[in-house]
């Protein structure tokens, strides 16, 4: 829920209403309501020959005021209604997605594979590029629910210049080409403890 890119599928709305159902019949005032979602169009299957900036400036394009206008109102949507049940929403701001599937082109048999030839890298400049939509986007509704906060893993996955789906102790970062491996999920759980913990902090006490 909450892709940020576009509506949410029709399809999906009987399992979402259901599922927004039992948290607010379960959850209790202040509880968190943590909003995963992949909010980055997919980089897999694209022409890699004709560099990262024109791919990226073809996703792009998928970014439309259509689509997004679509995203703000199917957000606004959920965010009234966690609010309006008292409860504390946390979202991922986007992470970095790849060119090809780490498991599927880590073992040397694949070193030939067609679909590992651009390579397990990307240049962060180009991930910030096609996750600005998405930015704004969150600061405006953080402006508008007071309930929402959001946390970006992507300096914890990408510290550098160059993203990439590997640390350089070679343990993996991610999965596939956007979702996180278990190693990538433990680099990440203090910080995500860090948040649960912030939005959770008692005020101080002022006489």
């Amino acid at each position: 829920m909450a892709s940020l890119i576009g509506p949410d599928p029709s399809r999906c709305a009987p399992s979402r209403e259901a599922q927004l159902k039992q948290i607010e019949s379960r959850a209790k005032p202040g509880d968190v309501v943590f909003l995963a979602s992949l909010r980055m169009p997919e980089l897999t299957a694209r022409p890699w020959r004709e560099g990262e900036s024109a791919i990226i400036d073809e996703a792009l394009k998928e970014l439309t005021d259509e689509n997004m206008e679509a995203a703000r109102t199917d957000a606004e949507r959920l965010l009234q209604r966690l609010q309006a049940a008292q409860l504390n929403i946390l979202i991922d701001a986007p992470k970095p997605v790849f060119k090809a599937a780490p498991n599927r082109c880590s073992d040397w048999f694949n070193h030939m594979n067609p679909v590992c030839k651009p390579g397990l890298t990307m240049e962060r400049n180009q991930l910030e590029r096609l996750r600005a939509s998405q930015m704004q986007l969150l600061r405006q509704l953080e402006t508008r629910y007071p309930a929402l906060h959001t946390w970006d893993p992507l300096p914890l996955l990408c510290p550098g210049a160059t993203c990439s789906a590997y640390e350089e102790n070679a343990k993996p970062l991610f999965f596939d080409s956007n979702h996180l491996s278990g190693h990538g999920n433990r680099v990440l759980e203090p910080a995500f403890t860090a948040a649960l913990l912030k939005i959770w902090e008692v005020p101080p006490v002022t006489e």
